[in-house]
Formats: structure tokens, C-alpha cells, sequence
């Protein structure tokens, strides 16, 4: 039965693609090259912005998330292992 007054549903696309835009940036370092100093700092202040920006969204997990991400830069910065 097809009811020619009914929109077509799309809630299946609507879903994944805001899932898709609350993804989490990936910006974690891989290489020996990305451990510089300088990189590290850019990270550490990448991370600190990205929570800020986040928990301002009111998105208080992904705010941690970028906290815990930036708390590691640090730890990688002083030669600390997790």
C-alpha cells in the first residue's frame, strides 16, 4: 500500500551523517617526527581549544576526551609513558 501523502522517511541518513559530524578529530601523534617539542605544544593547544569548544557545545564527554588527549601530549612532551 503506498500512501502518496507521506514524505519519504530519510531518518536512517539523517542519523549517520550527525554521527558522522560528532566524530572526534583524530590528531593524536604517530611517529617519532610528530613527538618534537613544538608539535607536541601545537597538540597540546589543539586539544585545549577543541574541549573548550566542546564542553561550550555542551558536549561535556568529548570536552574530557580532548582534555585526556591534551593530558597525554603532555606526558608524551615530559617523557613520561602511560
Amino acid at each position: 500500500m503506498v500512501h502518496e501523502n507521506r514524505a519519504p522517511r530519510v531518518t536512517h541518513v539523517n542519523r549517520s551523517l550527525k554521527g558522522a559530524a560528532q566524530r572526534p578529530q583524530r590528531l593524536a601523534h604517530t611517529s617519532s617526527q610528530d613527538s618534537s617539542p613544538a608539535n607536541v605544544r601545537a597538540s597540546i593547544e589543539r586539544y585545549k581549544a577543541l574541549a573548550v569548544n566542546a564542553a561550550a557545545g555542551g558536549d561535556r564527554v568529548q570536552a574530557e576526551r580532548y582534555y585526556q588527549q591534551a593530558e597525554h601530549c603532555i606526558k608524551v612532551m615530559n617523557g613520561v609513558s602511560d
